[in-house]
């Protein structure tokens, strides 16, 4: 599948105030190797690197008529120009992407209104917006008609606002949408690009055309360096996988793995250990030969990760 897809995460998500600038470019230089079409700047993302990755396109996020100075150094793709901030002046001479919400039978005369606010031309719109819910025929159908009613590329930026950014990004994908945004920090405002990626591949058997799960794999990475963890969703270290969170199909009702989930390293402990006593409890071995053995297999299988793998000790399995 071909669907462009545009990384908003260093705007739309919180940056830790210790963020280093080598981790931001090679976050970006990791979107670009999975397949990310573009990826959303702004000032404060500038101001850190001086100097953009090559080998993948920007927008970037005007918010004040000084941010015009500003760009015009660098070789960049799109302006973006929300709605709300049309009044303020703003004379970009780059192409600009307009960001609006999606209004049902307004879209077009609010298009035609931000071009006569603006002296560049619009060479695309971003509607970010919760869409409602739709089944698979009604997303096509929408998609259709906004093709042929704006004779320019389209984002579509899910809102996560009733827990369905996620189904609707699928069913853009399966409608023939030119471009989607996503988050790659985990966000409850957006839809996460791991979620999508993964629910592609796991549930209908799809990649996306000229997609790399390494690219994305070392964006997560970098990104944990960053972004600051929405509350609610803190960051476990050292743990095992545990299960699969899961979600639910409106469709059809069925359930859905998402992403790993995990459990804390006290609770793997417990759990191991009392599997280890259950299994112990069926031989018949004294009490301490027992322990002697439960304490070396928890010694030296426990973590997942050992050094003796991680550090070549041990090359692989051996008859």
């Amino acid at each position: 599948m071909k669907t462009v897809l545009t990384d908003i995460s260093l705007c739309a998500g919180e940056l830790l105030s210790d963020a280093k600038a080598v981790d931001i470019y090679k976050y970006i230089k990791s979107l670009a190797s999975a397949g990310v079409r573009y990826v959303e700047i702004d000032q404060k993302i500038l101001q850190k690197l001086r100097k953009l990755p090559k080998g993948i396109g920007y927008i970037y996020r005007i918010t004040s008529p000084d941010d015009v100075d500003i760009i015009k150094k660098y070789k960049l793709n799109y302006a973006l120009i929300r709605y709300s901030d049309l009044f303020k002046n703003i004379r970009p001479d780059i192409p600009i992407m307009l960001e609006m919400p999606f209004v049902e039978r307004a879209y077009r005369q609010m298009l035609g209104f931000a071009q006569s606010r603006l002296c560049g031309r619009i060479t695309a719109v971003r509607f970010c917006d919760d869409f409602g819910y739709m089944t698979l025929g009604e997303m096509r159908r929408f998609v259709a008609k906004i093709r042929n009613t704006i004779p320019i590329p389209v984002d579509f930026c899910p809102i996560n606002s009733h827990k369905t950014a996620l189904d609707c990004a699928l069913k853009l994908t399966f409608s023939g949408a030119d471009c989607i945004s996503f988050t790659v920090p985990r966000t409850s405002r957006f839809a996460q690009l791991r979620e999508y990626i993964m629910t592609l591949m796991g549930v209908y058997r799809i990649r996306l055309d000229k997609f790399d799960l390494m690219g994305l794999i070392g964006a997560a990475i970098y990104s944990d360096n960053i972004f600051r963890e929405e509350e609610g969703s803190p960051r476990e270290i050292n743990v095992p996988y545990r299960s699969i969170s899961t979600s639910v199909n409106a469709d059809t009702g069925e359930i859905v793995p998402l992403m790993p989930d995990f459990m804390p390293l006290e609770q793997r402990n417990v759990e191991y250990k009392s599997a280890l006593e259950k299994m112990m409890s069926k031989t018949e071995l004294d009490e301490e030969t027992s322990d002697a053995l439960i304490d070396a297999v928890k010694y030296f299988d426990i973590d997942l990760c050992s050094d003796s793998v991680l550090y070549g000790k041990h090359k692989g399995l051996k008859n």
